[in-house]
C-alpha cells in the first residue's frame, strides 16, 4: 500500500498546498489580468509588492516563477 501525505488524503489540490504569499499573488495576477489583459507579469509583480508593502524581501522573479507553475498546475489539475 502506497503511503500518501495528509494533504493528499484530504484531497487538497497542488495549488492550495502552496505558501500563502504565492496563493495571494496567484489571485492577484488573475484579477489584474482580467482587468488589464496587456499587463505583464513583471508589472503585476511590482504592483503586488507595492500594494502589500513587500519591498525587496522577496524577488519579483520568485513570485512570477511560482505563479506560472501554479497556472500550469491549475490548467492540468484544477484546484
Amino acid at each position: 500500500m502506497k503511503k500518501g501525505t495528509i494533504t493528499e488524503g484530504l484531497a487538497i489540490g497542488k495549488i492550495l498546498r502552496r505558501h500563502g504569499l504565492y496563493l495571494m499573488f496567484f489571485g492577484y495576477v488573475v484579477g489584474q489580468k482580467d482587468a488589464d489583459p496587456k499587463a505583464t507579469w513583471a508589472e503585476i509583480a511590482e504592483s503586488f509588492k507595492r500594494r502589500f508593502s513587500i519591498g525587496d524581501e522577496i524577488e519579483s522573479e520568485s513570485l512570477i516563477r511560482e505563479a506560472q507553475k501554479m497556472t500550469a498546475d491549475y490548467l492540468k489539475y484544477g484546484l
